[in-house]
C-alpha cells in the first residue's frame, strides 16, 4: 500500500508541474490563463505535499486509505478548478485533454479507494496494480501536455 502512495503522490506531483506562457505569442488571454492554471495547481501541489508526508514505512493500513481518499479528495478539486479555466483558444484542446487525463486519473483513484477500502485482499491488489500502472501513464500524459501548452503558448 505504501508504494502505491507513493506512486499516487508522485503522478500528483507531476500533475503539479506549472505553465510558463512566456513568449512573443503572449497575449492578455494567454497571461491570465496561465495565472489561472498555476494558481489551481500551485493549491494541487500543496495539498499533495502535505498528503504525501502522511506516507510512511509504519503508517496503518487504515491511515494509509484515509490518505488514499484524501488524495482522490484532491484530484477531484484540481479537476473542478482546471474545468472553471477559460483557455486561450490555441490551448483549449491541450487544456481539455489536460482535464479528461486528471478526470480519468481521478475515476481510477475513486475506484481504487473504494476497492481498497473493502478489506478484501484480492480486490486490493488488483486495485494497486491498476492503480499503480494508471499513476505512471497518467504523470506521462500530464507532463507531455503541459509541455505542449507551454510550448504553444511560447509560440
Amino acid at each position: 500500500m505504501h508504494k502505491v502512495l507513493a506512486l499516487v503522490a508522485l503522478c500528483a506531483a507531476s500533475a503539479a508541474v506549472g505553465c510558463g506562457g512566456s513568449g512573443s505569442g503572449n497575449t492578455d488571454a494567454a497571461r491570465s490563463y496561465v495565472a489561472a492554471l498555476n494558481r489551481a495547481q500551485g493549491r494541487f501541489a500543496t495539498t499533495v505535499t502535505r498528503l504525501s508526508q502522511r506516507v510512511t514505512p509504519t503508517s496503518s493500513a487504515a491511515k494509509d486509505r484515509t490518505t488514499l481518499r484524501a488524495f482522490d479528495g484532491a484530484v477531484s478539486r484540481v479537476v473542478r478548478d482546471l474545468q472553471h479555466i477559460d483557455p486561450p483558444q490555441r490551448v483549449a484542446g491541450l487544456h481539455g485533454r489536460l482535464v479528461a487525463d486528471l478526470g480519468a486519473f481521478g475515476d481510477e483513484l475513486h475506484s481504487a479507494t473504494k476497492a481498497i477500502g473493502s478489506h478484501d485482499a484480492s480486490r486490493v491488489r488488483a486495485a494497486q496494480r491498476r492503480l499503480s500502472a494508471a499513476t505512471a501513464r497518467v504523470s506521462r500524459q500530464v507532463v507531455a501536455t503541459i509541455r505542449a501548452i507551454n510550448r504553444r503558448l511560447k509560440a
